[in-house]
């Protein structure tokens, strides 16, 4: 079976409930909205494909992790978390990123010490993550990471307030993995750890 959801905004999240593993018998699932967010807790998706479009982000927020029995693809103008968001997604096949070609100018969002974990049999990364001072990760377990030309992915420290005093954080990490295959960054992607603008430490990569 195949379905698709359009709403303006969607939010998926299973935080008041046990987690459960869903089964089903293959099929497609599209998403399509101005902005979705992946919320809080364990959410399976027992599709063959699944495709999530957004006008503009998708966002990752609370702690959760997110099951797909087949392959994912994202396309959207921007792929970030909430500040201190923690968030596994694992793919059963392949997990693409991808931009969706907007050049509008988003509204403001700020992100700071985010998690976010990408897995799949392979990734592809060819979107804008952003992840202020929080850690990206991307893992193959059978084939290549590859970050195309379009790849952008932001750690880098993130200036943060409180109260009436200005302050900053370090810049985060980024870790590629490839377990057996390749990690491949072509010419043109982009890869920022600096520290915040007020001030604070690089971060680091790892492939």
């Amino acid at each position: 079976s195949s379905g698709t959801l359009t709403p303006a905004t969607l939010e998926l999240r299973n935080s008041d409930a046990a987690a459960t593993n869903a089964t089903g018998n293959g099929g497609a699932l599209a998403l399509d909205a101005k902005n979705i967010l992946m919320g809080e807790g364990k959410v399976d998706f027992a599709f063959d494909a699944t495709t999530m479009d957004a006008d503009q982000r998708v966002i990752f927020a609370g702690l959760g992790e997110s099951g797909f029995d087949g392959a994912l693809t994202i396309r959207a103008a921007e792929i970030t978390g909430e500040s201190g968001a923690g968030h596994v997604v694992t793919a059963a096949g392949v997990t693409q990123l991808r931009g969706n070609g907007s050049t509008a100018v988003l509204p403001a969002f700020a992100s700071a010490g985010a998690l976010l974990d990408f897995r799949g049999t392979d990734v592809l990364i060819d979107a804008a993550l952003r992840a202020g001072s929080g850690p990206v990760r991307a893992t193959a377990s059978e084939g290549d990471v590859r970050l195309a030309p379009g790849a952008k992915i932001d750690v880098g420290g993130a200036d943060v307030s409180f109260f009436e005093v200005q302050g900053f954080l370090p810049g985060g990490s980024i870790q590629l993995t490839s377990v057996n295959g390749d990690t491949l960054v072509e010419e043109g992607s982009l890869l920022n750890v600096s520290g915040g603008s007020a001030g604070g430490d690089a971060g680091a990569v790892a492939l």
